[in-house]
């Protein structure tokens, strides 16, 4: 069980419901952090546009890890650091 109750699109009011679905619509990317984010749609959107921003900016994906994991163990936040640490071939780099 997770330890904030997932909310489905059905039962979503119509910000949250918008919101998700211009993300669903745009990355596709609706999982994970944004389960919980949805509770406050401008936090939701505020997070898909700087996600979109940083992808579009001058760093290669792996520099973008980089970034993040740097960010992450400096903030001893688990959950990002396991999320980049994952998809970085394949294996786990240490942890947090």
């Amino acid at each position: 069980m997770p330890r904030i109750a997932i909310i489905d699109r059905a039962n979503m009011n119509a910000e949250q419901a918008r919101v998700y679905d211009t993300a669903k619509q745009t990355s596709g990317i609706v999982g994970g952090p944004y389960h919980a984010y949805i509770r406050l749609p401008k936090r939701f959107e505020a997070s898909q546009n700087m996600r979109a921003t940083l992808a579009s900016g001058p760093l290669s994906r792996r520099e973008q890890q980089i970034v993040n994991l740097a960010v992450a163990r400096h903030w001893n936040a688990r959950y990002p650091w396991y999320a980049q640490a994952r998809t970085i071939g394949g294996y786990m780099v240490g942890r947090a």
